[in-house]
C-alpha cells in the first residue's frame, strides 16, 4: 500500500527519482501512519516524520515530499523549520500540494452568531477577544476586507498645527513641535470613550504611522499620543490623519468596530453581505511559516521547498505604548512567510493572500532561495523583502536571492507604504519578470543607504518587470526606487507606467537614483504617465548611465536631473505631451554627458532644454573643469519625430522609418516583459486586477 502510494506520489508530482513520501489531510489523524491512504493532520507531525527519517538513515535519491491533501491547515502559530528540517543538493525536502488539489494553511478564525439590531448594525460576542485577549485590525467578510470604523469615512481631516514639550527644539524647522502631540482641527476630537482602543492614522510624504492616544481633548483639540513616533507633528504643511476605532466612527456601510474591553463586534456590512450566513474572519497568527536558522552561526535551513500552497489570513499588533511608524518603506513590518540563514529554498507557485504584513521575508544568511511565480495580494503592507535594513557583516548577510515571474498586488492596507519587492543591504539578487500594480507607494526599492558609503550593496538585476499603478497614495517614490552606492546594478527591460494619479502628488516617478546612487546601468526602459518626473536623478548621485530607454507622456516634467555628476544619456528617446522636459530651468554643469538622443513633443509647443531652444541648447559645451569639456551638448541628436506605431493606443513599437534607429536607438522586445508561462498565469493580471480607489476609505 506504502509503495502505491510513493508511486502515486511520483505521478501527481512529476517526480523523477523516488522520494520518500508522507502525506497530510485536514480529515487525518496524527496517530496515521502518514500514507494516502491515512495521511497525517498535522503539518508539524509530517515534519517530524521527515526528522526521523533522516536521523533513521538519511535521505534517499530525490530527497522526502510532504503531500499536502486540499484544505484548511488552520494555525495559531506558525510552522517552525529549523536547520534539522534541511534537504540537501538533490534531496529537497519539499512541502506541496497534492495534484490539483489546494491546501490552505490559515492564520484566521471564523466569527459566528451575530445579530441585527438597530441603524443596520450587526452585533455579535466575541469571548476569545475579551480584555485584550484578541486583538485584530482586519475583518475580512466573504473573503473580502472590511475598513476598521474611521473618521471620516472617506479624505481625511489634516493637522491644525503642533503641540510643544519638553523634547521640541528650540531652532530650526521643527522648533515648538513634539513627537507625539498635535492640535485637531475644531470639532475633530470628540469624548471617546475607551480612549486606548482608539489611534490615530497619519501620512506623511513616504510613510504611514500608527499611533496610539494617550489623551485627546474636546476643548482644545490637543492630541496627545501614547508615544514618540519617528517625526515631528505636524509633518510640512497640511499633515492628514484619520482615527480608527471609536465607536462613533461605525456609521458606514462597509466598517467594523471591535471593544477590545467587552468583546464584542459590530459590523454594518455592505449591500448585498448578511451577516447572518456570511463568512466572517479575522486573523489571529501573527506568521504561518518560519524557517529559524542561525546566520550567526552559520546553520542553515537548507533545500527546502514550498509548492502550490496557500498561505492565507495573518495578524499584526499595534505596540500598545506609542505605536508604529516605519522611516520608509514599512521597513519594520515583518511577513506571514520568514526565512533566516535560508539557503537553496524555494516557494514555487504558491499564494500568500489577506496578510496585515507583507507576504515573505528572507532575512540575515539567506541566501540562493526563488520565490518563483507565486501570486502576492491583498497585503497589509508589501510583497517581498529580501535582506534587513542594516548591514550585517559580509559572512551574514542576504545575497543572491530571486523574485521571478510573480504577481504581487493590492497592498499597502494597513501600512500604506509597503513595497512590491524590498532589497536592503543587500546584493547580488534578481527581481524579474513579476507583475506589480496597485500600490501606494513604491513598485521596486533597491538599497538602503542614504550616502555613497561602501553599504554591503551591489550587483542587483532588476529586469523584465511591469511596474504600473504605484503611488497612489504616497509620493516621493517611483516604479524602481533606489537608495546607496551599487556598483553594477541593472534596471533594465523594464516597463513602467501610471506612477501617481493624474491631479494628484507630484513627486511619483518611474525610475527615482535617490541620494548616494552610483555605478547604476538603467537600459531599455519603457517609463510613461508618470505624474512627476520619468527619471529622477537626486543630488549626490552619479556614475550612472541611462541607455536606450523611452520616456513618454510624463504629466509634469520628464527628467529631475539634480547636480548628479558624470552621467550618461545616451540613445533615449523623450516623447512629450505636455509639461516640462526638465524640472529645472537653470542647467547644473556637472560632468553629464548626453548624446545621441531624440526629442519630440505633440503638443506644438517648442522643446524647452533648461529655459534654451534647441540651437541654443547645441551650442553649449561642458564646463572646462568637466571631464567632458568641451562637448557640445546633444550631438548628434535629433529634434523630430520618433514614429511610434501608436503613441496614443501606448503602442511604443517603433516603425521601420523610425529616424530614432538612425542615432543608434535598438528596438527591444516589449513582448517579453512581465510574466511569463502558461496563458492562464499571462494573464491573470488582467482578470485578478480592481479599481484603485482615488482616496483611501471606507469602500475598499
Amino acid at each position: 500500500m506504502v509503495l502505491a502510494a510513493v508511486f502515486a506520489a511520483c505521478a501527481a508530482g512529476g517526480v523523477g527519482a523516488a522520494p520518500a513520501v508522507f502525506f497530510v489531510s485536514p480529515g487525518g489523524a496524527d496517530d496515521n501512519p502518514g500514507t494516502l491512504e491515512k495521511p497525517f493532520a498535522t503539518l508539524e507531525k509530517a515534519r517530524d516524520a521527515v526528522r526521523s527519517l533522516k536521523r533513521g538513515g538519511g535521505l534517499p535519491e530525490g530527497g522526502a515530499t510532504v503531500w499536502l491533501r486540499g484544505g484548511e491547515y488552520a494555525r495559531t502559530e506558525p510552522l517552525m523549520l529549523t536547520p534539522e528540517d534541511s534537504g540537501a543538493e538533490g534531496k529537497p525536502v519539499v512541502f506541496a500540494a497534492y495534484g490539483a488539489e489546494k491546501p490552505v494553511v490559515f492564520g484566521g478564525r471564523r466569527i459566528t452568531g451575530f445579530r441585527q439590531q438597530a441603524g443596520g448594525v450587526w452585533e455579535v460576542n466575541v469571548p476569545e477577544a475579551r480584555d485584550g485577549a484578541w486583538v485584530f485590525r482586519t475583518l475580512y467578510v466573504n473573503g473580502r476586507r472590511y475598513a476598521l470604523a474611521r473618521s471620516p469615512n472617506r479624505g481625511y481631516y489634516e493637522m491644525a498645527g503642533p503641540l510643544s514639550d519638553s523634547s521640541s527644539p528650540k531652532e530650526g524647522p521643527d522648533a515648538g513641535k513634539s513627537k507625539e502631540a498635535f492640535r485637531a482641527p475644531p470639532g475633530v476630537v470628540k469624548d471617546w470613550p475607551n480612549l486606548d482602543q482608539v489611534n490615530i492614522k497619519t501620512w506623511g510624504r513616504w510613510w504611514t504611522a500608527l499611533l496610539n492616544i494617550r489623551q485627546a481633548d474636546p476643548v482644545t483639540g490637543e492630541v496627545r499620543l501614547a508615544g514618540p513616533g519617528c517625526w515631528y507633528l505636524p509633518y510640512g504643511k497640511g499633515t492628514e490623519f484619520i482615527v480608527e476605532n471609536h465607536p462613533g466612527a461605525l456609521d458606514a456601510p462597509g466598517e467594523w468596530q471591535l471593544d477590545r474591553k467587552a468583546g464584542v463586534l459590530r459590523v454594518i456590512p455592505r449591500a448585498g453581505d448578511d451577516l447572518g450566513t456570511a463568512e466572517v474572519t479575522a486573523p489571529v497568527a501573527e506568521r504561518l511559516l518560519v524557517m529559524a536558522g542561525d546566520s550567526a552561526g552559520q546553520k542553515h535551513v537548507a533545500h527546502v521547498e514550498m509548492r502550490g500552497i496557500v498561505f492565507r489570513c495573518t495578524n499584526w499588533h499595534l505596540p500598545a505604548t506609542g505605536g508604529n511608524e516605519g522611516a520608509q518603506a514599512a521597513v519594520n513590518i515583518g511577513a506571514m512567510v520568514e526565512a533566516t540563514s535560508a539557503r537553496g529554498c524555494l516557494f514555487e507557485k504558491c499564494e500568500f493572500t489577506q496578510a496585515d504584513s507583507y507576504a515573505v521575508w528572507l532575512r540575515s544568511g539567506s541566501r540562493g532561495c526563488v520565490v518563483r511565480q507565486c501570486h502576492l495580494h491583498d497585503l497589509g503592507a508589501g510583497g517581498v523583502k529580501l535582506g534587513e535594513a542594516k548591514r550585517d557583516p559580509d559572512a551574514i548577510r542576504a545575497d543572491g536571492n530571486t523574485v521571478e515571474n510573480c504577481f504581487i498586488h493590492h497592498g499597502g492596507h494597513v501600512h500604506g507604504s509597503g513595497i512590491g519587492v524590498w532589497i536592503g543591504a543587500s546584493s547580488d539578487n534578481v527581481v524579474t519578470h513579476n507583475e506589480i500594480c496597485d500600490l501606494w507607494y513604491t513598485g521596486v526599492s533597491v538599497g538602503w543607504q542614504w550616502s555613497a558609503d561602501l553599504n554591503g550593496t551591489r550587483n542587483n538585476r532588476v529586469t523584465h518587470n511591469r511596474i504600473h499603478h504605484i503611488m497612489q497614495r504616497l509620493e516621493d517614490g517611483g516604479g524602481i526606487y533606489c537608495l546607496g552606492f551599487q556598483p553594477q546594478t541593472v534596471l533594465a527591460n523594464n516597463i513602467i507606467h501610471d506612477s501617481g494619479r493624474d491631479g494628484g502628488r507630484v513627486d511619483c516617478r518611474g525610475i527615482y537614483l535617490d541620494s548616494g546612487c552610483l555605478g547604476f546601468l538603467i537600459e531599455n526602459n519603457l517609463l510613461y504617465d508618470t505624474q512627476g518626473a520619468t527619471l529622477r536623478m537626486q543630488i549626490g548621485t552619479g556614475c550612472n548611465t541611462y541607455l536606450n530607454n523611452i520616456i513618454a507622456f510624463s504629466r509634469k516634467y520628464a527628467i529631475d536631473m539634480d547636480v548628479a555628476r558624470s552621467c550618461v544619456f545616451i540613445n533615449n528617446i523623450v516623447y512629450l505631451n505636455r509639461g516640462r522636459l526638465f524640472v529645472y530651468e537653470k542647467w547644473p554643469h556637472y560632468e553629464k554627458y548626453i548624446t545621441r538622443n531624440v526629442y519630440w513633443r505633440t503638443d506644438g509647443q517648442p522643446f524647452i532644454f533648461a529655459g534654451q531652444e534647441w540651437k541654443e541648447w547645441r551650442q553649449q559645451r561642458m564646463t572646462p573643469r568637466s571631464y567632458f569639456r568641451g562637448t557640445p551638448m546633444d550631438a548628434g541628436s535629433l529634434l523630430t519625430d520618433p514614429k511610434f506605431v501608436d503613441a496614443k493606443k501606448r503602442d511604443f513599437r517603433l516603425r521601420q522609418d523610425s529616424p530614432a534607429l538612425t542615432v543608434g536607438f535598438k528596438p527591444f522586445d516589449l513582448d517579453e516583459i512581465g510574466l511569463t508561462g502558461d496563458e492562464a498565469w499571462r494573464t491573470l493580471p488582467s482578470r485578478a486586477r480592481l479599481p484603485v480607489p482615488a482616496e483611501e476609505g471606507v469602500g475598499l
